[in-house]
């Protein structure tokens, strides 16, 4: 009788064993995916440092790359002119503009300049580019009303149109709809 239980319980023992390491094999899978698909979205979010990297495509375009003094002065008659998000980034490109310089002087892609230049000064990758308004025209009056009021404030928000007076959800509806009929 006891050959038989010991028998049955090295068997319950193997089945748990292997019931174990099916189930760390199947997280460290999940756990992979999940930051597979985290870095994937990532991606599609936003494309980092895009300020940086469009504001040293235009600037470098017809300069010699090679010659960090044109490379400098590219970069003080480009700051010159300047507005918006530029302007910001040429606040932080002059103070570092020697590092700008050698790093542009190395034959670096741009994307790989502006992150190397955000461990000098890390608003240069911070800054983005504000996104265009909502477009109202596919917004059907079903799918605002399905939206939360939240939503419809920020809508109205992105389009700098006020709604005075709107207490209840169906007056941020007609707003919109009025602004999209404008429109």
């Amino acid at each position: 009788r006891r050959n038989v239980e010991n028998h049955r319980s090295r068997r319950a023992r193997r089945s748990r064993g292997s019931t174990r390491a099916l189930g760390v094999a199947m997280a460290i899978r999940m756990w992979h995916i999940t930051w597979l698909v985290v870095l994937g979205l990532v991606g599609v979010i936003g494309q980092p440092c895009e300020v940086c990297v469009n504001t040293l495509d235009r600037l470098l375009d017809g300069t010699k790359r090679s010659d960090r003094n044109q490379v400098e002065t590219a970069i003080d008659t480009f700051c010159e002119t300047a507005q918006d998000k530029e302007a910001k980034l040429c606040y932080s490109l002059t103070v570092i503009k020697k590092d700008v310089s050698q790093v542009v002087a190395m034959g670096l892609p741009t994307q790989k300049i502006c992150e190397r230049l955000s461990k000098k000064d890390e608003t240069v990758c911070e800054l983005k580019y504000p996104k265009p308004p909502t477009d109202l025209k596919p917004l059907t009056s079903d799918m605002l009303q399905k939206m939360r009021v939240k939503a419809l404030r920020e809508i109205l928000d992105e389009h700098n149109a006020p709604c005075i007076g709107c207490v209840e959800k169906h007056d941020f509806v007609e707003r919109i709809q009025k602004l999209r009929d404008e429109l």
